[in-house]
């Protein structure tokens, strides 16, 4: 699972800032090219706008009515109260076993946020057997459950192609409809 940790750190800048020349340059670079087309036929096409992507980001992601990165967001009705307090417990627990600061990005972003489970996972998966051990449950514990979700909400609100291969990706990643 080692070699998915360069896609979980591409998530994990995609559902936290805004993509710029570094974020486009990782987007079309040969590792990532390819995938990103088969997930969003075209994207390799398309002319990228900064200003258009940043917009876009603030819509589907800071602006309410979007597609919201956080966990409590697409938790089931019938979860528990405590739902958010248990994620957040588990996810600063996460943080501490490897080594992450709440500082900068990590330090900023919700606990529940998709961006920070993906950098997590992708900083786990890099690490030790142990360290891989955690990235693997947290990927399936933490962000497995409503990722899914998410990828299809962002599949369908995108304009861009940046955007629906985002959704495309954690859809595949984590055993939407089009699997793993």
């Amino acid at each position: 699972m080692r070699e998915l940790a360069p896609l979980y750190e591409l998530l994990a800048r995609l559902l936290t800032s805004e993509v710029d020349e570094d974020l486009i340059r990782a987007l079309r670079a040969p590792t990532a090219a390819p995938l990103l087309e088969r997930l969003a036929p075209g994207v390799g096409q398309e002319q990228l706008d900064l200003d258009e992507l940043a917009e876009e980001f603030a819509e589907l992601f800071l602006i309410p009515g979007g597609t919201p990165p956080f966990a409590s967001a697409w938790a089931p009705e019938d979860a528990p109260d405590e739902l958010a307090e248990r994620i957040a417990a588990f996810v600063h627990g996460a943080m501490e076993a490897l080594s992450v600061e709440q500082s900068g990005v990590a330090g900023r972003l919700s606990l529940d946020h998709a961006g920070l489970l993906c950098s997590l996972i992708a900083r786990g998966l890099d690490g030790d057997a142990r360290q891989q051990e955690l990235a693997r449950h947290i990927r399936d514990e933490a962000l497995a459950p409503w990722a899914p979700a998410l990828g299809a909400a962002l599949q369908t609100r995108a304009r861009s192609g940046v955007y629906r291969a985002t959704g495309a990706l954690l859809e595949t990643l984590h055993g939407g409809a089009q699997g793993t």
